[in-house]
């Protein structure tokens, strides 16, 4: 069973460091989207959303460590706003450009995040498992042994990787799902489930 969490919270200020961050950010995803075909289920998250809740959620000490993985990480803006927040940071990426785009966006700031090509997705046609991972050689951990999992599932997938989660979660992981705009969901995997 899921417990939901409550959270007061507010999205990062333009003039901060993650604010900064997130304007050039932005300038390299329009300049990445004006170059190449559009990549099918690249969505942007609200990025200064996402960075005011990674801050209050490590600010609080709701999650049980800081290993923090985003699935579907896309071009990686908010899996480096989780490291500039304080989290030990991986992100999961099935599009190879994207995952390129990533990793040169935490290198130009030294940001010491880990992105790795794979798919959280499950195939909803067939009912398969999700398809993520089963270890990341660069990051050594699993997809599952972390203790914030960060995603923007699309409508017809949210049942099934919060069913997901909550089979396979450790014990006080939380799972943040962002749902459009400003809205986030955040729930926690209970401390007697979990694959441990």
């Amino acid at each position: 069973m899921l417990e939901q969490v409550d959270l007061d919270w507010s999205p990062a200020a333009a003039d901060s460091d993650a604010g900064r961050f997130i304007r050039n950010a932005q300038r390299r995803i329009e300049q990445f989207q004006s170059e190449n075909e559009r990549i099918p289920g690249f969505e942007a998250s609200n990025f200064h959303a996402a960075a005011g809740l990674l801050q209050a959620i490590q600010e609080q000490r709701l999650a049980p460590g800081l290993r923090f993985c985003e699935w579907g990480s896309g071009f990686g803006v908010v899996t480096c706003l989780a490291a500039m927040a304080g989290f030990d940071a991986w992100g999961i990426e099935t599009e190879a450009k994207l995952v390129g785009s990533s990793r040169q966006l935490a290198l130009d700031y030294d940001l010491d995040v880990i992105f790795q090509q794979g798919s959280y997705k499950p195939d909803l046609t067939f009912g398969s498992d999700l398809e993520l991972p089963t270890e990341s050689a660069e990051s050594g951990r699993f997809p599952f042994d972390c203790d914030v999992v960060y995603i923007y599932p699309w409508p017809a997938e949210k049942a099934i990787v919060t069913q997901r989660f909550e089979q396979m979660a450790q014990p006080g992981a939380l799972l943040v799902s962002y749902q459009g705009g400003g809205r986030f969901r955040i729930q926690r995997a209970s401390t007697d489930s979990g694959s441990g």
